[in-house]
């Protein structure tokens, strides 16, 4: 390994500590105590069109990776592609790429949250409207510019080494998961809306907290895995990427789709444990691109030889 890369690392592990740290810092010192009240107005006024649409997926976004943050995951993201690279010098490339493009994307996501607070006006910011843009970009604070920082160090320290990363369908399958999940989100705030508050997210209907008062909420979970059964979703079928046997090339059958399906999106979806599963199936994916689902299913994801939309 090259003497860049191996002051390229640490680097980025202690710059990935610091995220975490940024985190808990405000958690552990005094908090200045507030005073004042206003009445925040519940109207829809001013709504953004679409804003609606993106919420749940904006407040999700923003809830994972802030607890991803505060939860070291972007230490381990670190550390794993330091093992890979160590282990395996022809995949320092690839799992590089893998590595930085998770820190950069937690980075971004973290500061979208659909509820960004207007004191002067007391109200609610509307989403994508120019005043949470704003808002957005003033609540990149430390912990963000720190990962930006390690995923930096990550590619100086894996592009190093002269391998080409081989191509990989990790973009296209990132643009299927947004898609699939703005389709769930709205079919479901759609049906059960009338019943309860779908509030900010998909991770927001399966609160513990909250299941106990209204158990209609974990109607999500076989939506979803039934959803995902296909291995060809909408989301999918849209940037013409599907789920095939690792043996056969061809579909995996049912047992396979399931096992898949219920490890994810299913286990991700459940109170708690959802983001201890979806960091050890993405850990899984960063050593060769195949996520954890994909290798106890026996299945794989490669680019659609069809047409846009059907078989």
């Amino acid at each position: 390994m090259p003497r860049s890369s191996l002051l390229a690392w640490p680097a980025a592990l202690a710059a990935a500590v610091c995220s975490t740290w940024e985190m808990w810092r405000p958690r552990l010192e005094p908090q200045e105590t507030r005073t004042g009240m206003c009445v925040v107005s519940a109207s829809g006024d001013g709504q953004v069109p679409f804003g609606s649409f993106v919420t749940p997926l904006l407040g999700d976004a923003s809830a994972t990776a802030g607890r991803a943050m505060l939860w070291a995951i972007p230490s381990a993201l670190v550390v794993v592609g330091f093992l890979t690279a160590v282990g395996s010098p022809a995949r320092a490339a690839g799992s590089g790429r893998r590595v930085a493009g998770l820190l950069i994307l937690i980075a971004v996501a973290a500061p979208l949250s659909p509820l960004h607070f207007d004191a002067d006006a007391c109200a609610m910011v509307p989403v994508l409207s120019g005043h949470w843009f704003a808002l957005v970009g003033e609540a990149g604070e430390a912990e963000e510019l720190w990962l930006l920082v390690a995923a930096a160090l990550v590619l100086l320290a894996t592009q190093a080494t002269g391998e080409a990363a081989p191509a990989s369908p990790a973009a296209r399958r990132a643009a299927a998961l947004a898609i699939d999940y703005l389709i769930v989100a709205d079919l479901v705030t759609i049906a059960l809306g009338g019943f309860l508050d779908t509030g900010y997210g998909l991770l927001g209907m399966v609160d513990p907290r909250l299941i106990l008062d209204e158990p209609v909420r974990l109607l999500l979970l076989p939506v979803v895995v039934v959803y995902a059964l296909t291995g060809r979703t909408f989301g999918k079928r849209i940037v013409r990427i599907e789920v095939v046997s690792t043996e056969t090339g061809r579909w995996p059958g049912w047992r396979a789709a399931a096992v898949r399906a219920v490890v994810f999106p299913g286990l991700v979806l459940i109170p708690e444990f959802g983001l201890v599963a979806l960091a050890v199936d993405t850990l899984w994916w960063l050593v060769d691109g195949h996520p954890l689902h994909d290798r106890l299913s026996g299945t794989t994801v490669k680019r659609a030889e069809d047409d846009l939309l059907w078989r």
